[in-house]
């Protein structure tokens, strides 16, 4: 099913991938998966059956993570952007095992919000060349505090965390090392200058 894209620019090679099936990451809500995951199953007479019920215990950024692949990038906005494809193969054979896999990884991530936690991720930065003719990509990784989908940093930067802007590459969600306890303290402290007090 295509989805007209809420944006105001696109290049005609993105226009091309949305007619084939492909998506900015942030376009691929929760019903709309669920009705390709829906429509998948059924047009597959040999693909395994499943309870739909379940996957409305899935939120929605586990759904995108096990469901979604990068197909391709295009220009939006002036900008690059990753464009996302379903991975039709993977859902064919997803079974109910699959998906109490994906119900298990919400109720750990739901029961870590808003607790400030360190991590280790890559952050992006795209820089477009004067002529126009390529892109430069910064890619930086460092020690960051993940708190709520926002990560904060000893800079005092804050990323978002999405595909093009901010990747976790690691959690410690068993506790900060101790030879990183200072720092941990010191991206709190920056925080404060977001009203963020944790």
């Amino acid at each position: 099913m295509f989805i007209a894209p809420r944006i105001y620019d696109i290049s005609k090679r993105g226009l091309e991938a949305l007619s084939n099936g492909e998506d900015i990451y942030k376009n691929w809500t929760f019903y709309r998966i669920f009705e390709e995951v829906f429509r998948i199953k059924e047009e597959d007479e040999e693909s395994v059956p499943i309870n739909y019920e379940l996957l409305h215990q899935v939120h929605i950024e586990v759904l995108r993570e096990y469901l979604l692949y990068k197909s391709s990038w295009h220009h939006v906005n002036g900008e690059k952007v990753w464009f996302y494809k379903l991975d039709e193969e993977l859902i064919r054979g997803m079974t109910e095992d699959n998906i109490q896999e994906m119900i298990d990884e919400t109720v750990t991530r739901c029961s870590l919000v808003n607790k400030p936690r360190l991590v280790k991720a890559v952050t992006y930065k795209w820089v477009r060349s004067a002529n126009n003719q390529h892109d430069t990509v910064y890619r930086r990784e460092g020690y960051g505090v993940l708190y709520n989908s926002d990560v904060y940093f000893i800079s005092g930067a804050k990323y978002p965390v999405s595909p093009d802007k901010c990747v976790v590459t690691h959690r410690y969600d068993k506790g900060v090392p101790k030879n990183k306890r200072e720092l941990f303290d010191g991206i709190r402290h920056e925080m404060r200058k977001y009203a963020i007090y944790c």
